[in-house]
């Protein structure tokens, strides 16, 4: 028999529509439950829109959840070269700029390159931001020039970015999730309620039993 309370979701929709599609298509078995109170126009016909209603969350939330992969894809990306180029021009800030100089002051934040992403975005936004509004502390770098230092920004920027839709993608990823479950909770509830009214309905009669899907599996 159905097990609505537990079953796999697949198993779930495949189970209720059987139970629910079976008394919408069997006057028999319809006219049997009337006096329990199950109608074709009311019950039964709310639990076929809530498979419906499952199937079409479940599709939703995969697609979220695909595109809430792919945010986070972006945004590790993006934070990769952002940590490349920022580290780079630490080690070359380090070489010229002694500890105790203005230049080391300004460019070499305390501490090690962060292990947080919004902290490495700001520490390095910082660092590209000095560089660009006094030259001079970059002047004689190698391979620093006003251009890298605003493809720096630039990338300060992506990240910032990725980081956000990563955040947007992920927060509609768990709607998407809550909305499904939510459904999901009331088609098994409305399918068990049914089912076991109909288990009753249906005592002296496996045939139709068998046609809603409500005999032991295998019998």
């Amino acid at each position: 028999m159905a097990d609505f309370n537990n079953s796999a979701a697949p198993v779930l929709l495949t189970d209720a529509t059987a139970l629910f599609a079976g008394i919408r298509d069997t006057p028999e078995v319809a006219a049997l439950l009337l006096p329990y109170q199950i109608e074709v126009e009311d019950e039964v016909a709310e639990g076929l829109a809530l498979v419906e209603e499952v199937q079409a969350a479940m599709g939703h939330q995969r697609a979220e959840a695909a595109e809430a992969t792919a945010a986070t894809a972006a945004a590790t990306a993006a934070l990769t070269v952002l940590e490349v180029g920022y580290v780079r021009l630490r080690k070359l800030v380090r070489a010229v700029h002694k500890p105790g100089t203005p230049g080391y002051a300004a460019l070499v934040l305390p501490g090690g390159v962060p292990d947080a992403d919004p902290a490495l975005i700001a520490d390095t936004a910082t660092v590209y931001r000095a560089a660009q509004e006094n030259p001079a502390l970059v002047a004689g770098l190698r391979g620093v020039t006003r251009a890298t230092i605003e493809e720096g920004l630039a990338r300060v920027e992506a990240a910032r970015a990725a980081e956000a839709a990563q955040a947007r993608e992920s927060g509609e990823a768990q709607r998407a999730t809550n909305l499904r479950n939510s459904a999901e909770a009331r088609l098994r509830a409305l399918a068990a309620e049914v089912a076991a009214v109909t288990e009753v309905a249906l005592a002296d009669a496996p045939q139709l039993r068998e046609v809603v899907g409500l005999l032991e599996r295998g019998s």
